[in-house]
């Protein structure tokens, strides 16, 4: 995970690895990396397969990032790109974070999430974002730390996106549960079909 400091890439990570959310700021000084197994269910009648998710809270350096982004994106296999709902001026390196994690690692899969949903208090979100987002064909979601509003959605989003990738032939026969779909713009499909997303369970 990556993208401007202050964005709280920190805490979306607590929020979907631990479901609690810290009120206190903790500066990314260096790499955060959190891990926990999940079960994919392809609803193939099998037992699924145990997936060991590593996640990578990066600083929000992008001088620092520059230097040691071959590290951060060793081996990995998808990015999630976070900005700040209240903050439009965070929405200016979304393309830099892309660019490196793609130049990176080239068929990594790539969301942008917009954190601080709960803050616009009726306002309209990022005026700018849907264009932008098609812009670098990458997906997006409003997302809450805070709320956990789409966080679990977002994350898992992402895994069945991997698992698809790696596994093509593997996918739901039956419709994904009501509320699951994953949040993104309407405009972009996070699957090829909601029938082929894998049930991603904690």
């Amino acid at each position: 995970m990556v993208g401007d400091a202050t964005v709280g890439k920190t805490c979306l990570a607590t929020r979907y690895i631990f479901r609690r959310h810290d009120r206190r700021y903790q500066r990314t000084y260096r790499a955060r990396i959190y891990r926990k197994r999940l079960r994919a269910d392809f609803g193939d009648g099998g037992q699924g397969m145990l997936v060991d998710l590593e996640l990578w809270d990066a600083p929000g350096n992008p001088t620092l990032f520059s230097v040691l982004h071959d590290v951060y994106f060793h081996r990995a296999d998808g990015v999630l790109v976070a900005c700040d709902a209240t903050r439009p001026e965070t929405l200016r390196n979304v393309p830099f974070w892309i660019k490196v994690a793609r130049h990176a690692i080239a068929k990594a899969d790539t969301r942008i999430l917009v954190n601080k949903a709960d803050r616009l208090r009726g306002k309209q979100p990022l005026q700018g974002m849907p264009r932008l987002a098609r812009s670098l064909n990458a997906p997006w979601a409003m997302v809450s730390a805070a709320t956990g509003q789409n966080v679990d959605g977002a994350f898992t989003g992402l895994i069945g996106e991997v698992l698809l990738r790696r596994w093509p032939g593997a996918y739901r026969e039956t419709p994904w549960p009501e509320g699951r779909v994953p949040p993104w713009d309407p405009g972009q499909k996070a699957y090829p079909s909601a029938q082929q997303a894998p049930l991603i369970r904690r």
